[in-house]
C-alpha cells in the first residue's frame, strides 16, 4: 500500500532545505519529491496559504484572509475530502489548533494537535500505522 506524506513548513522558502546543514534533512530531501518552484498566494499569511494549497483555490473563493477561520464563501472540495472519496484514510497532525479547520468533518480517521503538551511525536507515529493511514 502506497502512502503519501505531505510535510509543510510554515514560512519556509523551498530552496532552504539545499542551504540546510542537517544530514537528515538533505537525506530526506533527496528521497522524497520536494517543490523547489513552490510560491505562495497573496496574502502571503499561514491561514489563507495553506487554505489555498488544500483546497487549490484563491483566498477571493474560500473567503480566509487572515489568521482567522471562516466558513468558505462557496462549498469547496478540499485535499482530504477528495482523497477520502478515492477510498483512502487521511490523518492531520498539525501544531497550530487554527489548522483543524482544513478538514471537514468525517474527512479524517484521525487527527491531533502536537505539542509537548497534547501528543508526542512517537504517538503520531504509532496511530498513523495503527490506522493504516494513507494520505
Amino acid at each position: 500500500m502506497e502512502k503519501t506524506m505531505l510535510i509543510l513548513c510554515d514560512g519556509m522558502r523551498p530552496d532552504s532545505i539545499e542551504a540546510c546543514l542537517n544530514p537528515y534533512a538533505k537525506s530526506f530531501a533527496q528521497q522524497s519529491l520536494v517543490a523547489m518552484q513552490g510560491q505562495t498566494i497573496m496574502p502571503s499569511v499561514t491561514l489563507p496559504c495553506i487554505m489555498s494549497l488544500f483546497t487549490s483555490a484563491m483566498p477571493q473563493n474560500h473567503g480566509i484572509f487572515t489568521l482567522q477561520y471562516a466558513a468558505p464563501l462557496t462549498p469547496i472540495q478540499g485535499l482530504f475530502e477528495q482523497v477520502t472519496t478515492q477510498g483512502a484514510k487521511c490523518a492531520m497532525f498539525y501544531t497550530w489548533e487554527e489548522l483543524r479547520d482544513l478538514a471537514k468533518p468525517g474527512s479524517l480517521a484521525f487527527s491531533a494537535c502536537v505539542s509537548e503538551v497534547h501528543a508526542p511525536c512517537s504517538a503520531c507515529d504509532a496511530k498513523a500505522v495503527e490506522l493504516a493511514i494513507e494520505f
